[in-house]
Order: C-alpha cells, then sequence, then structure tokens
C-alpha cells in the first residue's frame, strides 16, 4: 500500500519534470506550424503569431495550476515539535495526529481528531468538500489516511489527548481486531462529528 506521505524533494523533482515536458510539448506545436507557415518567424506583429504565443501562454499557465492542484499533499508531522493549530498545544501523541489541507494547499495540523473537527466547525469548512481532512490510522501512526472514510472506535480506556477517546483507522479489518480485543463503540465520520459537537455545548 502506498505511504500518503510524499517529501517535498519528490515534489520539486516532478514540477521540474512537467516543466521540461510543457516545453517539449509547446515545441512539438510550434515547429510544424512554422515550416508550413502558418506563422512568420521574423514577424514581430502578425496575428498567428500573436495568437499562438497566447495559446503557448495558456498552456503554460493551464499546466502550472494542473501540477499544483496535484500537489495537495499532506506533510509528515513533527511530533514533539509541531503545534496543534486549535489548542496550540504540542503535537505529541502519534497515534492521533490529524491534518487538514485546503483547497489552496495549505496544511494545518492538530494533535487529535476533535481538535480537528473543532477547528473544521469553527471556520465552517467541514462540509466544504474542497477541503481534504486526514487522520492518522491507529494501527499505522505513520499514515495519514482519509477521515471520512475512515473506521473509528470510542472507547475511554484507550485515552486521546484531548478526551474524546477515539481512535480512528483506514481499513475493517484493523477497526474490528481492535474493537475484539479492547471493546468500545463502533462509529462513522458522521458519529465522531456529532460527539465533538455535543461535547462543545
Amino acid at each position: 500500500m502506498n505511504k500518503i506521505i510524499i517529501s517535498r524533494h519528490a515534489r520539486i523533482v516532478g514540477f521540474k519534470t512537467l516543466w521540461t515536458k510543457v516545453h517539449i510539448m509547446c515545441g512539438i506545436f510550434l515547429t510544424p506550424a512554422l515550416k508550413l507557415g502558418l506563422i512568420d518567424n521574423h514577424s514581430s506583429s502578425g496575428y498567428s503569431n500573436n495568437l499562438l504565443k497566447i495559446a503557448y501562454n495558456s498552456l503554460l499557465f493551464y499546466l502550472s495550476v494542473l501540477q499544483y492542484s496535484c500537489n495537495l499533499s499532506p506533510e509528515p508531522i513533527n511530533y514533539g515539535k509541531d503545534e496543534c493549530e486549535y489548542c496550540r498545544m504540542l503535537i505529541s501523541d502519534n497515534r492521533y495526529g490529524s491534518e487538514v489541507i485546503t483547497d489552496k494547499g495549505k496544511i494545518y495540523k492538530f494533535d487529535s481528531i476533535e481538535c480537528l473537527v473543532e477547528y473544521a466547525l469553527e471556520q465552517n469548512i467541514l462540509g466544504d468538500e474542497k477541503q481534504t481532512f486526514l487522520v492518522t490510522d491507529f494501527s499505522n501512526p505513520l499514515k495519514l489516511v482519509d477521515a471520512k472514510s475512515a473506521f473509528y472506535v470510542h472507547n475511554d480506556n484507550i485515552r486521546s489527548p484531548m478526551g474524546l477517546n477515539v481512535s480512528a483507522f483506514g481499513n475493517e479489518s484493523d477497526m474490528q481486531k481492535f474493537f475484539s480485543d479492547n471493546n468500545g463503540r463502533k462509529i462513522i465520520w458522521l458519529d465522531v462529528i456529532e460527539m465533538i459537537k455535543l461535547s462543545s455545548m
């Protein structure tokens, strides 16, 4: 299973590779047009030449936006050093770290699922499909998974940093094993949200 975390170096290399391909593609389109005489290579104000320049720049802009959108990837949480965006405490327990990635690529880190939800409620972005909500897989602390599709267990004997005591799992089999060993209550993402709303009243 591919890890969800992608290094900054990989992003930079990918970006440079994309730009190389863009220039190659533009060259492929430019060369035949020049050879066929559709564009005057020596003209400074020809209509066709200006039109192609617009198309060329538009292609560069479009592919830049596409590359930016594809790089909305999570960042590793630096436990013991990174600060929770909501409660401002240090993020210390690697079983509960979480992240929000906005549609503009900005990343906010949290020390627990409940802090993530509290922040999303406060910012009124919880129902926004453009935002990405990630929680740590309790059975694999190095892995961040989609909060909406994750499986959850509420168990007050397994303490979370802010006291909600909800653990997230990337797949159902891991959740079921944890539940069999520890009991508790199986819940889904919407239940987690409702629990946090009630605890805040």
